[in-house]
């Protein structure tokens, strides 16, 4: 794994705490360090401390101006590179499995999210991650299963296309009207259900939703200068109707690409 990585003892001074039951790692889209701590049942208040007093080490400056007052600050224990980290009910991440792995998934607007979010995005985030410590090896099991992309997934991802001729007819109303917001949004949308349509052809577990279009163009069967066609669209919208229903009918032509991309797995 490149980039920033964590003291070596660190998954196992975490795990050590009540509850927590194992730690990944990965590097996020801005270089930051995403740590995932798995735990069942609520977090006890005294563990979320334990792992604050763990990931976050109180230092004081050393620069402080005429009369100052000393402020310590939390520093974290990866400095330089800036640290996040999220918890996981294992038992959960374990029911999500099981059903994506009956293609049963959805999208959501997660607060503080521009992008559509994958309710499958920490399965994604696991078969790419870096195990840190897991004393039972049950997330070692479920990474190992993951491996295999299940075939019911990619169906129901390439299914979901039909929804993008709603979404063009809704984004023509928008431009009719000279709406460039609502004519984005709904560009933005159905281009992130391309991506995915896409990945799933591919069997290929998305990136970080940041990196989504930028991953697709390295996809086998994607369709040439798909990642530089969604930019364009979408950097180019402009407010005049004629514009904005250019960018809609040329988002159609790439999703017949897509589309004809994606349909022949869908009758094998």
């Amino acid at each position: 794994m490149t980039g920033p990585w964590p003291p070596a003892d660190l998954g196992a001074r975490l795990t050590q705490l009540d509850g927590v039951l194992a730690v990944h790692t990965a590097t996020g889209p801005a270089g930051t360090l995403d740590l995932v701590l798995y735990h069942r049942g609520p977090v006890p208040a005294r563990t979320h401390h334990a792992i604050c007093r763990t990931l976050l080490n109180p230092q004081t400056s050393d620069h402080l101006p005429p009369g100052g007052q000393t402020r310590p600050r939390l520093r974290a224990v990866t400095e330089p590179a800036p640290l996040e980290w999220a918890y996981r009910d294992l038992d959960r991440v374990q029911q999500l499995a099981r059903r994506v792995a009956a293609g049963q998934h959805h999208f959501e607007l997660a607060p503080g999210k521009v992008r559509l979010q994958p309710d499958f995005q920490p399965l994604a985030d696991l078969t790419r991650a870096q195990i840190l410590a897991d004393p039972s090896a049950e997330l070692g099991l479920l990474q190992h299963r993951l491996q295999h992309y299940p075939d019911p997934l990619a169906d129901a991802l390439v299914a979901r296309l039909w929804e993008t001729a709603l979404l063009l007819e809704e984004t023509h109303r928008a431009a009719d009207h000279g709406d460039t917001v609502g004519v984005a949004a709904g560009l933005a949308r159905i281009l992130d259900l391309a991506a995915h349509a896409l990945h799933g052809h591919a069997r290929s577990w998305p990136p970080d939703p940041a990196e989504l279009f930028t991953a697709t163009q390295r996809l086998h069967d994607a369709p040439p200068g798909f990642t530089r066609t969604t930019q364009h669209l979408l950097a180019h919208l402009g407010s005049r109707p004629t514009l904005l229903h250019d960018a809609a009918d040329a988002t159609s032509q790439l999703l017949r690409a897509v589309t004809a991309t994606c349909q022949p797995r869908r009758q094998d």
